[in-house]
């Protein structure tokens, strides 16, 4: 028997040109993972988001969140059964954005919930292959969907329908050409909760992956369509890092958006690019310091111009 635990925290100031600012402790999040036999393993994660800020300070039920809750029977030695609550697996963001892990402090636009919901509730299939040494993984994964989130039990939440699945039905592939480089090809199909009946969803991505002696290059790009809306998007980053010592990176990250967009407040139509220079100092493991800022052309409404910086830590 195995039981695991771990997590990641972090703090973050966001300074926008726009006037408004605000400090919030961002996440909190528990992470375990118990493996009763060899072929089993329940993993989950539990998460206080956005739990005390400038603005004041979040109740239970408001920044709780059951992140990720699921359990993988390992068939064979290649192939993975998993039953529950996981992240979408469409590009590489989405998969591992705790804070420790990513080199911003913002999120790119296109791995957010306007492209596809980031939790998926249901079953998936793995397959791993070896091609010459390399590894290539397929997952097919199918979504129901029962939300497990106990936020929903609460009729005062008000959740952001639009990042839940109705249903959904997708694939992820994913190719090591080379020990520096990873290959990915997404798809993704599927009505979201609360939207119109019959309002069909696709989402194709593809990400890569290029990482030498600290020097990093990652790409993802996704194309999003919805019928019923007549909703036709396409968005995505390039992203590279350099190390300037063995604690100090510099990162460097372009975006841009073409289509619409449904934001919290209006409605985005047009195209959009901005960018992201960011320092990035990690004095220790596995602690990070990052200071960025955003900037770009007819922005505003996407990914407003300000300053951000956040401190996280990995435990």
């Amino acid at each position: 028997m195995d039981l695991t635990l771990g997590g990641y925290s972090g703090i973050s100031f966001e300074d926008y040109e726009s006037g408004s600012n605000n400090v919030s402790l961002d996440d909190i999040s528990l992470f375990i993972s118990w493996s009763p036999t060899a072929r089993i393993r329940f993993f989950s994660e539990l998460e206080m988001e956005n739990l005390i800020s400038s603005q004041g300070i979040s109740s239970f039920s408001e920044s709780f969140s059951l992140e990720r809750l699921y359990v993988d029977f390992l068939v064979t030695h290649s192939f993975t059964l998993r039953l529950g609550q996981f992240l979408t697996p469409v590009g590489r963001w989405n998969t591992r954005h705790a804070s420790p892990l990513v080199w911003t402090t913002s999120r790119p636009l296109v791995t957010k919930s306007n492209f596809f919901p980031s939790r998926t509730n249901g079953i998936m299939l793995k397959q791993q292959w070896f091609i010459k040494g390399n590894d290539l993984d397929v997952s097919i994964y199918i979504d129901g969907s029962k939300y497990l989130d106990p936020r929903q039990l609460n009729h005062h939440y008000n959740t952001d329908s639009e990042a839940e699945f109705k249903y959904a039905i997708g694939t992820s592939i994913r190719y090591k050409a080379t020990h520096e480089l990873n290959l990915g090809f997404s798809y993704l199909s599927f009505e979201k909760r609360l939207a119109a009946r019959n309002s069909l969803n696709h989402v194709i991505g593809v990400d890569l992956l290029w990482q030498k002696k600290g020097y990093e290059i990652q790409i993802e790009w996704a194309y999003h369509y919805e019928n019923k809306q007549q909703v036709d998007n396409i968005s995505g980053y390039i992203q590279g890092v350099i190390p300037l010592t063995d604690k100090f990176f510099i990162v460097g990250r372009y975006e841009s958006f073409t289509g619409q967009y449904q934001g919290f407040l209006d409605k985005f139509k047009g195209t959009s690019h901005f960018a992201i220079p960011a320092l990035v100092w990690r004095p220790f493991f596995p602690l990070v310091l990052k200071a960025e800022y955003r900037f770009g052309d007819n922005n505003q409404q996407l990914a407003p111009s300000g300053f951000f910086s956040s401190i996280s830590v990995l435990f």
